[in-house]
């Protein structure tokens, strides 16, 4: 049986393995979103104009459908060079990696804090090294502070917890007007 200590710290890492598959969750749905769009409007907005130029036979109308498509055309190559330029799509499989791996270290943190098993304490020490090794990992990802209290927040509510720092237990990810808790508000 592990430590008081070492249940703790069990614990604590559940709920942070929690966070971080939250955020990556809430990265990923917007990832998806904007490229769902993306394709769509990439051969939706083409076929639409090719409907309404084999539709209209008169000049001041192609001219009009020319002139818009050309712009449309124009924002639609930039938003697709800027998702290209951004990687939305290669975010995204980063973010889909990062909740799978971190909603397996909160199953495995989770199960570990109550082991009773004769080697806990060698699973223990391997669970900190794999939780460093993600850790790291998801930190390339571009953690911001803000992120870091969203993280928090969300865990908090998940598990029904009240901050350390401020001694709210919040109820929602809007934080009251007025708030200012750099470990659970501030983002």
């Amino acid at each position: 049986m592990l430590s008081v200590i070492d249940q703790k710290i069990c614990a604590d890492k559940e709920v942070y393995a929690y966070g971080t598959a939250w955020l990556f969750q809430q990265r990923a749905i917007d990832f998806r979103r904007k490229l769902k769009i993306l394709s769509w409007l990439s051969f939706g907005v083409p076929l639409l104009i090719g409907s309404l130029l084999s539709a209209f036979d008169s000049p001041n109308v192609l001219g009009t459908i020319k002139f818009i498509s050309t712009i449309l055309g124009g924002i639609l190559a930039l938003w697709g060079l800027w998702g290209l330029v951004a990687g939305w799509a290669d975010a995204l499989a980063k973010a889909e990696g990062s909740i799978v791996a971190n909603t397996s270290l909160r199953e495995e943190w989770r199960e570990l804090k109550t082991s009773n098993d004769a080697n806990v304490n060698v699973r223990f020490a391997a669970l900190q090294a794999k939780d460093l090794a993600r850790e790291q990992a998801d930190q390339l990802h571009g953690i911001a502070e803000g992120d870091k209290a969203k993280m928090m927040r969300a865990s908090l509510m998940q598990y029904q917890m009240v901050c350390v720092n401020c001694g709210i237990k919040p109820t929602s990810m809007t934080p009251p007007r007025g708030a200012n808790c750099a470990t659970c508000s501030n983002f």
